[in-house]
Order: structure tokens, then sequence, then C-alpha cells
């Protein structure tokens, strides 16, 4: 929740940028009164009202006026009060032209601006502001009852209906306003948990690495106990020295897949272990990444056992936490029959949080030697904490590849990636299977862009590229923006007449797809060339520009047609 100096500094900003509002109205008001002059009592009063309160706001914010909450509030009032008058006006004379409609807009922006000075996650808050803003429209309504004037009652139903209205509009704003604080404050409160349970994480390490740096001084001065204490310190250098090793492993790929495979030889190096693996909670993940059969270990019934157990929600919801571990040094079959068949001893769980979003695994050790994971709680602090900031740095590494090589307004890959895409599929691997490419271009899209705005424009080429990206899904290929209006789509295992039907298939859709903003829609044309590897050119590397020529073809005769290329040039 901002405080009141966070507060006032936020309103002296709106106040200082209504200069900007200020200058458009007095222009309207200035084209009014040039163009329209026999007309000017139908605009002047509510601009010059309007203009005034808009002055007096503004000479307030550049003199720092607004340095007192109650000063702010009241100046703030001022301009709703005057705004509603005005609203109050149109409602009797009905909204006739887009002078009352400027005083709606200004009305609705000092009323957000009202609601952004409370704390609009208490109800009073939220009423008394909504209940405030209508004094303006209930004054009215009073002084036609009292005054009996024409149509008292109609009109002072009029006043009272606005106001209605105007209370449902100020109610919904504020509170809607007040869920997003609420939802904010939540979010802070979360986050500072978060990172008080890292700074306790951080401590604990910080006191374990005491406790041992204790124990090696002990070990120094207890040379009484030189059997027991090189036996220490042996197991110590052991530990130290695979957990190096492990460490250096981990930082030497960002591929998840291979860090899991060569953690497992290093794990079952170190221990003798009948089974080591990466479990992810989630199935999917579960699927992509498991390579070592529980099955071939357990058997199939006691695998479905052991899985209904290590992965029920219960034992996930006990063992949640960061760094949280099982440890089992002497199986009791009658508690845990699905061990018995393969004599499993030992078990070692421990838990990762491998990202950012809470996603988590176990990495689950068996093994027939009873005590085998005895005394090893440092070691597994150590190795699995740093596997699991390896993993979460991968899935950050791979989060960041994945947007830089993705196009921000279409979500299509970019002209980067298509280059690397290539190279890596096509021109360096000496593929020979069939390989089809086309070019995808929308026609007069600068005449869109001149007519109906650069939003609009936007809005084209995502529909464009949303229907691209379909057809390239459904056909197992890939779609690029190329740059522009221009898209790539890379059909693999396709020839040269079944690309071809794919791609007319796609001009038709594109052509009967409308783009729509508000009253505006239009249908769009492109042109389209197709060309194939090794049907058209056998140096697969002149493709994308093959294609290209086919497509600029298709625009000098005349776009929204579909040219194949035929081998010449």
């Amino acid at each position: 929740m901002q405080n009141k100096e966070q507060l006032l500094e936020v309103q002296t900003i709106f106040s200082r940028r209504h200069i900007g509002l200020l200058i458009v109205l007095l222009l309207f008001l200035a084209n009014n009164f040039i163009f329209n002059n026999q007309q000017m009592k139908i605009g002047f009063i509510p601009s010059m009202v309007i203009s005034s309160v808009l002055v007096l706001d503004i000479f307030l914010a550049y003199n720092n006026f607004f340095h007192k909450f109650p000063f702010l509030v009241i100046v703030r009032y001022i301009e709703i009060i005057a705004t509603g008058i005005l609203i109050s006006d149109i409602s009797d004379k009905g909204m006739s032209n887009i002078n009352n409609i400027v005083v709606i807009l200004f009305y609705s922006m000092f009323l957000i601006e009202i609601i952004l000075l409370y704390d609009m996650t208490e109800l009073r808050n939220s009423l008394g502001v909504s209940i405030l803003c209508q004094i303006p429209f209930i004054a009215d309504a009073i002084m036609v009852l009292i005054t009996h004037d024409d149509n008292y009652v109609t009109r002072s139903i009029n006043y009272i209906s606005v106001a209605i209205i105007s209370f449902m509009v100020s109610w919904a704003i504020a509170t809607y306003y007040g869920k997003t604080q609420k939802y904010y404050e939540q979010y802070m409160f979360s986050r500072d948990r978060l990172l008080d349970r890292a700074k306790d994480n951080s401590e604990k390490i910080n006191e374990s690495q005491k406790n041992l740096r204790t124990v090696n001084e002990q070990l120094g001065i207890k040379k009484f106990e030189l059997e027991e204490a090189y036996h220490k310190i042996n197991n110590v250098n052991a530990d130290m020295e695979f957990q190096n090793h492990f460490m250096t492993m981990m930082m030497s790929t960002l591929n998840l897949g291979k860090l899991v495979n060569e953690a497992r030889e290093l794990l079952n190096e170190r221990f003798d272990l009948s089974y080591s693996e990466l479990v992810f909670v989630n199935e999917e993940m579960r699927d992509k990444y498991i390579t070592d059969s529980l099955e071939n270990v357990l058997g199939e019934e006691e695998a479905l056992e052991f899985n209904e157990f290590f992965l029920s929600e219960l034992f996930i919801q006990e063992h949640s936490e960061m760094g949280s571990r099982f440890i089992l040094g002497q199986v009791d079959y009658d508690e845990f029959p699905f061990f018995k068949k393969a004599e499993i001893a030992s078990v070692a769980v421990n838990t990762l949080i491998m990202d950012d979003s809470g996603n988590r695994a176990l990495y689950i050790m068996l093994s027939k030697v009873r005590d085998i994971f005895a005394d090893k709680e440092m070691l597994f602090s150590n190795i699995f904490g740093q596997m699991e900031v390896v993993a979460r740095n991968i899935s950050l590494y791979y989060e960041i590849r994945q947007m830089s090589i993705m196009d921000a307004l279409t979500g299509l890959y970019n002209r980067r990636y298509l280059n690397v895409y290539f190279n890596e599929n096509f021109i360096n691997s000496g593929a020979a299977r069939n390989v089809s490419a086309a070019m995808v271009d929308i026609d007069f899209f600068k005449r869109i862009n001149d007519t109906y705005g650069h939003l609009f424009g936007d809005m084209a080429i995502k529909t464009v590229a949303k229907l691209i990206g379909i057809s390239a899904k459904a056909n197992k290929g890939e779609a690029f923006r190329y740059g522009g209006e221009e898209f790539v789509i890379i059909l693999e295992g396709k020839s040269l007449s079944e690309a071809a039907q794919i791609m007319e298939e796609l001009r038709i859709s594109i052509k009967n797809t409308p783009v729509v903003s508000g009253e505006t829609s239009i249908n769009l044309n492109v042109s389209i060339g197709v060309t194939a590897y090794p049907e058209i050119t056998k140096d697969i590397s002149t493709l994308i520009d093959r294609a290209d020529k086919a497509m600029y073809y298709s625009k000098q005769h005349g776009r929204d047609r579909l040219t194949v290329d035929n081998g010449t040039d």
C-alpha cells in the first residue's frame, strides 16, 4: 500500500499532465469559435468550466500546493462536483453532441483520480467515495423537487437515474481497484515471506559451515583419537571430493536430461545403488525425463505401489519444502512391502524445487546395502542444493532463450532463429529429405497502416500469423516472421504439390477471415510463393530465396495468388 507522500507525488504528476488535456480542450473550444460560431452556446459553458478547473489544478500542482493530503482531496472533489453539475445538465438536455461526451470523459477521469487517493480494499472507502461523487446529481434532483419547475417529477427522476448509474460505475471502478490493491498486497506479502525463507536458508547454510569448521578444529585438538579422527577426515575428504566433482559436472551442461543422466552415474559410483532417478511430481515432466525404469528394479506391481506412496499428495505435502529429505537406513518390509522382492534395504528421497513456478521433483535413491546413506545429511544438502540451483538456471536459460527467438508481436519464431534453425537442421546436417518453403506477404499492407493506423496493422499481422501458425503446426512444420508483413513456413517431408495445396488452403483461409477492431472490419489478401528441395533446387541454401522470388512474382501479377516455383530463374 502506498503511503501518503507517494500518493501526493502521483496525484501531482496527474495534475501536471492535465496541461495536455487543457491544450486539447482549448483547441476544441477555438475550433468551435472559429468554425461553428452560430452553435457556440452548445459547448462554451462546459468547456470553460472544465478549462477553469484544469487551470486551477495545473496551477496548484506546478506551485507545489499539493503538499497536504486534505487540500488535495478538496481540489479533487471540486473537480468532480464541477463536472458532475455539467453531467446533470446533460441528463436534462440529452447527450446531443461531442461536447457532452467530453464532459463525461473528464468526469470519469476525475472520478478515477479520486479513487486512486484511497485504500479501496476497505468497503467504507469504496462506498464513501461512490456516494460523495453523486452529490451534484442528488442536489439537482432535490432542487427540482423543491422549486417545482416544469416536468419536475420527470427531471428529478432523470437526475436520480444518472446518480444511480454514476454510483454503479463508481462502485465498480472502486471495488475493482480495491481487488487490485489487495492482490498487490498479497503478492508483496508472499514475496517477503519467500525472501525471509531464503534468508533463513542462507543462515542455516552459514551455520552448517560454521559447525563444519568447529568439527575440523576439534579433530585437530583431539590428537589422542587419531584413528577415529583419520576415519572422519577420510570420509569428509571423500565427500568433498565427490561434491566438487558433482558440482563441476553440473556446471558443464545446460541440458537437464544430460544433467540427470550424469548425476545418476556419479551417484551410482559413490553409493552402491540399485536405482537412482530424478522423478518429477508433474506427470508430463516425469514422462519426459525418466529414463531409468523402476519396473526393472522392483517389478511392475511393486513400482505402481511405490509411486502410489512416494508420489501421493500426502507424501508430497509432508516433504514439499526445499531440501526436505526422507531417509530409511533399514527398510521395514511390513511397512514397505514393495521393496521386499528387490531386497531394497536403504531409501533416500530428496525434494528439489526445480523452477520459480514451484515445480517439484524427488531425487530417489534405492540400495540393497543397509545404512548406506547414514551421516550424509550435509553431503545431500550440498549436492542436491547445487542441483536445484543448476536446474533453476537451466530453466531460466531456456526461458530467456525462448524469448530471444520469438517474435514479440506474433508469437512466431523470428528471422534470427530462422537462420539458426535452417543451418542446424538442413545446411550443416546435409539433410537429403524433402523440404518445402513458402513465403507469405500481406498485400497492400502499407495502405492498411495508412488507412486504419498502425495498431490495426498490428492486429492484421497477428491475425495472419495466427492462421499461419495453425497451418504450420497442423502439417508438422515451423512458421517464422521474416520481417514486417512477411512470413516463412518450412514443411519437412512435403512434396512441392503437397506444400502448394497446403498454402492455397492457407491463402483462402486468410482471405475469408476478417480483421475486426471496433466497427472496422476488413478482409486481407496475401501473396504466396512456394518452392521445394530437391524437386526444384538442388542447393538447399537457396530455398528461402527462391520462395521469396516466387512470392514476388505473385505480387507482380495481380497479388492475392499463389505462385509455385517452376525451377527457372
